[in-house]
C-alpha cells in the first residue's frame, strides 16, 4: 500500500546519506531494500517520496562504484534537476557523482556546475558539499586550469564548513587542499606533523594573537607513542582517551589565555601572546596528565610538548616556512612523552622568569632545517 511505502523513503536515504557523510557503509542493503519497496509497481509513492528513494540509490550507486545503478538513478533522477529534496543532496550534485561513476567527467563538470548555480541561492551547507566534490573532480581530471579552479572551490567548501561545523567535510577538505599542494596526507606519521602542514598550507592569521612587539608563541602537543596504544587498547577505549586527552589540555590552554590553531586527532597547535603564558600551559599540562594517569594504569597519557617564538608581522614566509616548522619538529623530533621542549630564541625572552627551571642547552639537528637548533628541556616536575 502507498501507507507502508512512506514508512520507508527516509530510511532509503538516510543512511546512504550518513555514509556520504561519515565514509562508514553501514546499512546500505537495508537502505537498498528499503528503496525498492518504496519504488515497487505494486505500490506507487508520490513523487514528492519517490524523488527520496531514487537519491538513496543514487548514493549507493556512488558509494559502491555501481555503473548499472548509476546508469539506471541517473535516468530516474533527471526530471527532478534543479531541486533539494529535503535537506539532503542537491539532484544536480547527485547526477554529477553519477556521472563520474559512470566516467562521464564533462557531464559530470556540467551537473556541477548548476548544483552550486542553484545552491547560491542561499543553501550554504549543500553548496560547501558540492563544491568540494567539484574540487575533487578537477583534481582528478588535471587538465589545464582544473587545479587553480580546484583551489577556489576547496577554500570556499572549506570556509562554509568551518563556520558550520562540518567536520567530516572540514577533514575532507584539508585533505584535498594538501594534495593541490603536493602533500600525500598518508605520508604524514603524527598528530604534530599533520597539524603543522595544515597551518602552513592554510597560513591562519595570528595577528590579533601577538604580543605587543608582534611576536606569537606556538605550542605543539600531542600524545607520545599514540600509534601503538590505539592498537592495543582499539578503537573504542582509544576515543575514550583522546576525548580525555582534549578536554584537557583544552582546558589548561583556555585557564592560560591560548587559542587553539589547529587540531587533528590528539595533537593541537596552539599561540600564546607571550613566551611565558606558554611555558606555563605547558607545565600544566604535563603536571594534569601526571595527575591524572595513576588513576589509569592500563591508559596512560604521556605527552610530548614543543614551543617556539616568531614574528608573523614581520616576514609571514619566514614565520610559516621556518617558525611554525620549528615548533612542530622541537616537539616531533625533540620531546619524549612526559617532556616539555623550548628553542633557544623563546629560552632568551624567558630571561628573569626565575619560577621556570630549565635543563642545559642542547644542540640537535632539526628534520626540514639547516644546521643545529638549540633546544632546552622545562623541568616541570614538582619537588616532593
Amino acid at each position: 500500500t502507498v501507507g507502508a511505502a512512506l514508512g520507508y523513503p527516509n530510511m532509503a536515504v538516510v543512511l546512504p546519506y550518513a555514509a556520504m557523510v561519515t565514509g562508514d557503509p553501514w546499512g546500505l542493503e537495508l537502505a537498498e531494500e528499503a528503496g525498492r519497496m518504496v519504488l515497487s509497481p505494486s505500490a506507487p509513492a508520490p513523487p514528492l517520496v519517490s524523488v527520496l528513494a531514487q537519491l538513496g540509490l543514487a548514493l549507493i550507486a556512488v558509494l559502491r562504484k555501481d555503473r548499472g545503478l548509476a546508469a539506471e538513478q541517473y535516468e530516474a533522477l533527471q526530471p527532478f534537476r534543479g531541486t533539494l529534496p529535503g535537506t539532503f543532496y542537491q539532484i544536480d550534485h547527485a547526477l554529477a557523482l553519477l556521472a563520474l561513476t559512470m566516467g562521464r567527467v564533462d557531464d559530470a563538470i556540467g551537473h556541477f556546475e548548476e548544483a552550486l548555480a542553484f545552491c547560491r541561492r542561499g543553501y550554504r551547507a549543500p553548496y560547501a558539499s558540492a563544491a568540494y566534490d567539484y574540487a575533487e573532480a578537477l583534481f582528478q581530471r588535471s587538465e589545464a586550469e582544473d587545479r587553480n579552479r580546484a583551489a577556489t572551490l576547496v577554500d570556499e567548501a572549506l570556509a562554509i564548513a568551518r563556520e558550520l561545523g562540518m567536520r567530516p567535510l572540514i577533514e575532507r577538505a584539508v585533505g584535498l587542499k594538501l594534495r593541490l599542494q603536493g602533500i600525500d596526507p598518508s605520508h604524514i606519521k603524527t598528530s604534530i606533523g599533520a597539524v603543522a602542514v595544515v597551518v602552513q598550507v592554510e597560513r591562519p592569521d595570528l595577528r590579533p594573537h601577538a604580543a605587543p612587539d608582534g611576536s606569537v608563541t606556538l605550542m605543539f602537543t600531542d600524545i607520545a607513542d599514540s600509534t601503538a596504544m590505539a592498537e592495543r587498547l582499539g578503537d573504542e577505549r582509544w576515543l575514550a582517551v583522546i576525548r580525555a586527552h582534549n578536554a584537557i589540555v583544552r582546558e589548561r590552554v583556555k585557564a592560560h589565555g591560548g587559542v587553539e590553531v589547529s587540531h587533528r586527532g590528539d595533537g593541537f597547535m596552539v599561540a600564546f601572546p607571550g613566551p611565558r603564558a606558554g611555558v606555563l600551559c605547558a607545565v600544566a599540562v604535563q603536571r594534569a596528565f601526571a595527575e591524572r594517569n595513576p588513576e589509569h594504569p592500563d591508559e596512560q597519557i604521556l605527552v610530548r610538548i614543543g614551543l617556539h617564538t616568531g614574528q608573523p608581522a614581520r616576514d609571514e614566509d619566514t614565520f610559516y616556512g621556518t617558525d611554525v616548522n620549528l615548533a612542530a619538529r622541537i616537539a616531533d623530533d625533540v620531546a619524549e612523552g612526559g617532556q616539555i621542549a623550548v628553542s633557544s630564541r623563546l629560552r632568551e625572552l624567558l630571561q628573569g622568569d626565575g619560577d621556570i627551571e630549565l635543563g642545559q642547552q642542547r644542540q640537535v639537528a632539526l628534520k626540514g632545517l639547516s644546521g643545529k637548533h638549540g633546544v632546552f628541556e622545562v623541568r616541570w616536575r614538582e619537588e616532593t
